[in-house]
């Protein structure tokens, strides 16, 4: 893959992760939604897994989607906190997974560069909007 089709792609994830955050933030279900696109996007590596035929693949791309559903559950349940986390850290699975080690090419390298610039965005915009809201409050408790 030359660099301007690592950049175009990576440009790509950035612009629908934040599309994508755009409209979470709109709708009453910002949580539900955000949760629920995390496991989308674990579900997505299953099926690269599933069309492999690899069962080590399978079982590896599986264990991720119970990893990161832990995370969903966990931010939905106690921290909203711990879903950025989740998204944060996803292509902490993505890049050396997919792009690094040796029959890890399952995936189509655009779509592991689309999904970690995807992912570093929304989890940044949760983490961002946390801090955000938390000044706020600190803001009204001081005056």
């Amino acid at each position: 893959m030359i660099e301007l089709e690592i950049v175009i792609w990576l440009s790509l994830g950035s612009a629908f992760g934040t599309l994508f955050v755009y409209l979470a933030e709109r709708s009453a279900f910002t949580e539900r939604i955000l949760g629920i696109g995390l496991i989308v996007a674990c579900c997505v590596y299953v099926f690269f897994g599933l069309l492999s035929g690899d069962v080590m693949w399978i079982f590896i791309e599986t264990s991720g989607l119970l990893l990161y559903s832990c995370f969903v559950l966990l931010g939905w349940k106690y921290k909203f906190s711990w879903l950025g986390i989740g998204w944060f850290l996803h292509h902490v699975w993505d890049y050396p997974l997919h792009l690094r080690w040796e029959g890890g090419d399952i995936a189509p390298d655009w779509y592991v560069l689309f999904c970690i610039s995807f992912d570093v965005i929304v989890g940044l915009y949760i983490i961002i909007d946390l801090h955000r809201d938390n000044m706020d409050i600190d803001l009204l408790q001081k005056g």
